[in-house]
Formats: C-alpha cells, structure tokens, sequence
C-alpha cells in the first residue's frame, strides 16, 4: 500500500515559482486598473462640484462667493477659493508659479489674497463661514419648495464633499465667477499631490488648460 508523503520540497519549490509568475504578471494589470479607477472617480467628483456650483447659482440667484447673498458678485466682501473635505482638509502642494491657495486651515477671512471657504459649508448648507449665524443664502419661501420657478436655496447642492482619491482636497477659484473671460476650475491635484495649473494668488488668470496631472472640470 502507496504511503501518503505529501509534497517534496522541489513540488514546493515550483509551486511557489508558479505563483510568483503569476502574481509578476498580473500585478502591473490590477495596479493599473487601480489608478485609473482613482482617476476616473476625481473626474467624477470634479465634475460633480462644478454642477453643484451651477445649480446652486440657478437657485439661489448668486454663486457661492459671497459673504452677505444682498451684495453683487463684485462685492470686496468675497473669498477667493472653496476647497473640499471640511474638517478634514488637506490641502495639496503647488508649484511655486501655480499660486493656488495652500494652507492646513479654512479662512474666515474676507477680501484677503488667497481666503478658502469650505465646500460643505455653501454647497450643502448654504451658508458662508465668514458670516453671522443667521446670514444665510436666500432661502426658498416656505410652501413653494416644489415650485420651481422660486428663487433660493432649498437644501444641499451636492450630495458629499470628499477628499481626492488621494487624500487631498479639491479646490475650485471661485472668484471670477461670473466674469467673462476668466477661467474656473474645480481641480485635484492628481496622483502626484501636486497643483500645476497656473492662477493667480487671488484666484484670477487661470490657465485655459489643464496642466501636469491635475484633473479638473473648468465651470466657465
């Protein structure tokens, strides 16, 4: 009668070679299907933001750079950036001529260089961080939240507001808003966490073009 003497250590020996090929050839694919889900996913969400912010403008009448909803898109009173991830904001790096704000707190600050308000705070709340309590964005009469030809805001915009897939905050220049001619991202920093798209200090004179491998929507 045959003895059962289980494997050799050569059967071993293939065995693990066997699957170390395996595992070599079919890692590069799965990391690759993993970055591009990662990429694809900011295209979403960057896309996302940009149709809350229109939508939030249709409704309420104003887009959300204002500290008081009563004064002009022109107003001094205004911020320059949102960024996204609330409390846990991490805002990514940029390159020295790509002037993006940058910083490991929200500003409630106004008419300064570079003043970020949050995402969840406009788009979800309706409500400016650098204003009183009760200074909200208008909001839609009582009894005509169904009616849609009623101007204000009636509840959050977007539906979350995350970090990139890389851990980062998504960042949109907000002050041109409005005018003409002057670009508007929403932008992550891509898997480098590094900003590349030029703009100015204050949110203006945005590039016309994605740069590096920052993944963005531009709004206007």
């Amino acid at each position: 009668m045959r003895s059962n003497k289980g494997f050799t250590l050569i059967e071993i020996i293939v065995a693990v070679a066997l699957v170390a090929i395996l595992s070599a050839a079919i890692a590069p694919s799965v990391l690759n299907n993993i970055a591009q889900g990662r990429v694809a996913r900011a295209q979403s969400d960057v896309q996302a933001v940009a149709q809350g912010i229109m939508k939030f403008k249709s409704e309420v009448g104003v887009f959300p750079r204002l500290v008081f909803a009563t004064s002009p898109d022109s107003t001094g009173a205004a911020f320059d950036y949102l960024g996204s991830g609330g409390a846990n904001a991490n805002f990514p790096t940029r390159e020295t001529d790509a002037k993006w704000a940058a910083g490991d707190v929200f500003t409630a600050e106004v008419n300064t260089t570079g003043s970020i308000e949050d995402i969840t705070s406009h788009l979800i709340f309706g409500v400016s961080r650098a204003a009183s309590a009760d200074s909200l964005y208008p909001r839609v009469p009582a009894g005509k939240e169904d009616d849609p030809t009623a101007v204000g805001f009636r509840s959050g915009v977007i539906s979350s507001d995350p970090l990139d897939p890389w851990g980062n905050s998504y960042m949109v220049n907000v002050a041109p808003l409005g005018r003409p001619g002057q670009p508007v991202w929403v932008i992550s920093a891509g898997p480098n966490g590094l900003l590349q798209t030029t703009v100015s200090d204050s949110g203006y004179f945005a590039a016309d073009n994605l740069e590096g491998d920052d993944i963005g929507f531009r709004i206007q």
